[in-house]
């Protein structure tokens, strides 16, 4: 008896070419594929020539974007040229923890005080209220305005700028006297600032983190800004999917 590989039978072959071998109907594996996981797609991808053709198509990843973005505020995917493009650049994007000088102006904040607010104007309640970063005649600087009441940017413009990497050093010698000075203890963020900050003078680094939704929060040991697509009715919400139409 010959040792060695058996051929399947002919049968089998012709049956198994049908759907792997790329003479059949694309349309029920890309149904199949609509259940299977974005990592699990790509490894399907090996599987044989037409199972990749189909596991690329823009119905197959389309979905898979929409499944995505479903719960997401804001969703940037660069010059994507296809939905498969889209999926991965968007996911990418949405780990990035440095912030934009236009994601700071193009979005609406949630500003509230982490602190005592008692201390800090007086006031019994608890405020909140839309804040928003305004662009000047520079890139990369601006003023910042709210309406919090007893905050000094809802009485005046404050001015705002990204910390470039010669200025981090210093960033981390203010937030680390200011918490000295206030008694809170708290350095939190420190390590982090070569990722992203923000300062609001005079007062201390704003780091700059990411949420489950894509947006973003702003926070030193005073206040918290969080990104939202509420808007007070000037320029600047950003509300829309930049997303290439890919018909």
């Amino acid at each position: 008896v010959k040792r060695g590989w058996m051929s399947p039978p002919k049968s089998r072959l012709s049956a198994m070419d049908g759907f792997l071998g790329g003479a059949g109907d694309s349309t029920l594996l890309e149904y199949i594929f609509a259940f299977v996981s974005a990592r699990d797609l790509l490894s399907s991808m090996a599987t044989c020539r037409f199972w990749a053709q189909v596991a690329e198509a823009e119905s197959v990843w389309r979905v898979k974007c929409e499944e995505l973005w479903a719960d997401k505020m804001q969703v940037h995917v660069g010059g994507a040229r296809s939905s498969l493009a889209a999926y991965w650049m968007s996911l990418l994007n949405g780990r990035r923890t440095r912030i934009s000088a236009e994601e700071l102006i193009n979005n609406n904040w949630h500003f509230r005080f982490r602190t005592d607010h008692r201390v800090l104007n007086g006031s019994s309640v608890a405020p909140m209220a839309l804040a928003s970063f305004k662009r000047s005649g520079e890139p990369a600087v601006g003023y910042f305005v709210s309406g919090v009441h007893g905050a000094p940017s809802s009485v005046r413009p404050l001015r705002w700028w990204l910390v470039q990497p010669e200025e981090v050093k210093e960033a981390e010698k203010c937030t680390a006297v200011q918490a000295h000075v206030h008694g809170t203890g708290e350095q939190s963020g420190v390590s982090s600032l070569r990722s992203s900050c923000v300062r609001v003078s005079p007062y201390p680094p704003l780091q700059a983190h990411r949420l489950d939704n894509w947006g973003w929060v702003l926070s030193n040991q005073f206040v918290e800004l969080t990104s939202t697509c509420e808007t007070d009715g000037t320029e600047g919400a950003l509300t829309n999917i930049e997303f290439v139409d890919l018909q």
